[in-house]
């Protein structure tokens, strides 16, 4: 709700034109947090099991070597893993500043939504 509201945002404000903004929820949310609020809730009965990033980072150099023996593509490389595990946090100010968005759906009630949906789509 947060990203299509700034979108028709940009649409409709003059200084959105040739500019390129950031959009994300000005709450920090981690993994651990997404995977207990929204995982956990849609899909009860799975589990989480955290890996040290050395370990994973073996099992996926493994896998490379396998796949590429088997002249298959790899499920994960080594780069996408790194690229995963990086502590990344983009910034919303040019937007705000420049076009007034703010976000108006906060996580809890984002994540309440997608869970509604979810067993919605499972029910039909």
């Amino acid at each position: 709700d947060n990203f299509v509201d700034a979108i028709i945002l940009s649409i409709q404000k003059k200084e959105a034109n040739q500019q390129i903004f950031n959009v994300v929820d000005s709450e920090i949310i981690n993994k651990k947090t997404y995977m207990s609020k929204l995982i956990k809730a849609v899909y009860p009965r799975s589990f989480v099991i955290y890996f040290p990033y050395s370990l994973m980072y073996l099992i996926v150099w493994g896998q490379e070597i396998l796949c590429r023996l088997l002249r298959r593509p790899s499920f994960l490389t080594r780069y996408r893993l790194a690229s995963s595990q990086k502590s990344i946090r983009y910034d919303s100010s040019k937007i705000i500043k420049e076009l007034k968005w703010h976000p108006n759906v906060p996580i809890d009630e984002a994540v309440s939504a997608i869970i509604r949906y979810e067993n919605n789509v499972r029910k039909i």
